[in-house]
């Protein structure tokens, strides 16, 4: 079984409800990817919490290493940056993407200041690095339209995108 550690910046609405995620279905993404994904650090602006072997609910609000040790602390594989959006200057999230692309990391954006900031340089970092940048969590967020476009229709040509008064099919 592979491991995975992810470690989530920004704790508000979006990043709790990610941990939570992550969280209710480790099970799940045990037996159907037979992935061990664990919670091994989460970062607010102000505090942050980090164990490698992976935190437990109660652990949320331990006291972690300075932002600049967070990401080696937590021994992630994976960041999810969940951050405020800052679309002048990108905020923190950008620079933990940064930090996480160029030491090997994955990335999944949901914050959409880094990229609005500076999409092309992060597409060109997880690149050279040989790591994936996710974005679709910041783009229309349930709806994954920029993977669907770069990913599942590469090659295709897109005559026409129609609304749907149908609505959709929930899948969990």
């Amino acid at each position: 079984m592979r491991r995975w550690n992810i470690a989530v910046t920004g704790f508000g609405g979006v990043g709790r409800a990610v941990a939570e995620q992550l969280a209710n279905r480790r099970a799940r993404y045990a037996a159907r990817y037979g992935a061990d994904v664990r919670l091994t650090g989460l970062r607010r602006s102000k505090s942050a919490a980090v164990d490698p072997d992976g935190l437990g609910r109660g652990d949320w609000d331990r006291s972690a290493p300075p932002p600049e040790d967070f990401l080696d602390a937590a021994q992630a594989h994976v960041l999810i940056e969940a951050g405020p959006s800052d679309f002048r200057t990108g905020g923190p999230g950008l620079g933990y993407m940064r930090a996480a692309l160029s030491s090997g990391r994955h990335v999944i954006a949901v914050s959409k200041g880094a990229l609005v900031h500076d999409g092309p340089g992060l597409r060109e970092l997880a690149a050279r690095h040989g790591v994936r940048l996710k974005i679709s969590g910041a783009a229309a967020a349930a709806l994954p339209t920029i993977d669907l476009i770069e990913h599942d229709l590469a090659g295709c040509e897109i005559v026409s995108i129609e609304e749907s008064s149908t609505p959709p099919a929930t899948i969990c």
